[in-house]
């Protein structure tokens, strides 16, 4: 597993959509989008039996909320580990774990998923990552998925969540989001430049 860079050490370049990783604007809005939707979706609803998980990774953890909110939920959940490329989302995690009082079963780590996922085979029956969109181009979920499937253990779990570009009766929040998905395409994180870009082809890559 990958430890923390020395401080002072030059972060990796990222292909998040914001590139001032030092933003605390973009720290407070991840944190407030996170809440917004785990109290929304729920933390493991889906899930038929959370409590049969000893060991959750989650990829581009951010500010950690959502991993945190699993270990406060499930105690039963032995291992807890976050990873993200940027050194500032990771101390902050740090920090809202020690808040929380869940750092004794909670890790987080700079990690560059892109690249490689630092882990054994089968190291975890969880896998969750949440809005890959905002830094995966389409030419990066192939890789990244068959990384999922290695690290996962057999009959594991992979969980990933993403969304379609919203609908709106507002004129003016039609044009913002029509720019922001052809914006997306651009970039190379949509495969088509339509509003379910992305979420469309999730499942055949899946499958796949």
């Amino acid at each position: 597993m990958a430890n923390d860079p020395p401080k002072g050490k030059k972060e990796r370049l990222s292909t998040y959509l914001v590139q001032d990783r030092q933003n605390q604007e973009e720290q407070q809005r991840l944190t407030i989008q996170d809440k917004m939707i785990t109290a929304s979706m729920g933390i493991l609803q889906e899930q038929d039996d959370p409590t049969s998980f000893n060991a959750v990774l989650d990829v581009a953890c951010g500010t950690g909320g959502w991993l945190i909110e699993v270990a406060k939920a499930y105690p039963t959940v032995e291992k807890l580990v976050g990873v993200d490329i940027s050194n500032t989302m990771i101390e902050y995690a740090h920090e809202r774990a020690n808040d929380e009082h869940v750092a004794d079963r909670v890790q987080f780590c700079v990690m560059d998923t892109l690249r490689m996922l630092e882990f054994p085979q089968s190291s975890f029956d969880l896998v969750n990552m949440r809005f890959g969109m905002s830094f995966l181009r389409t030419w990066d979920w192939a890789k990244l998925l068959a990384e999922f499937q290695r690290i996962a253990q057999y009959k594991g779990v992979i969980r990933i969540t993403d969304s379609d570009m919203i609908q709106s009766n507002s004129p003016a929040l039609t044009h913002l989001v029509s720019a922001l998905q052809l914006a997306f395409y651009n970039a190379g994180h949509f495969f088509r430049p339509e509003k379910d870009g992305l979420v469309s082809e999730l499942q055949p890559l899946m499958i796949q």
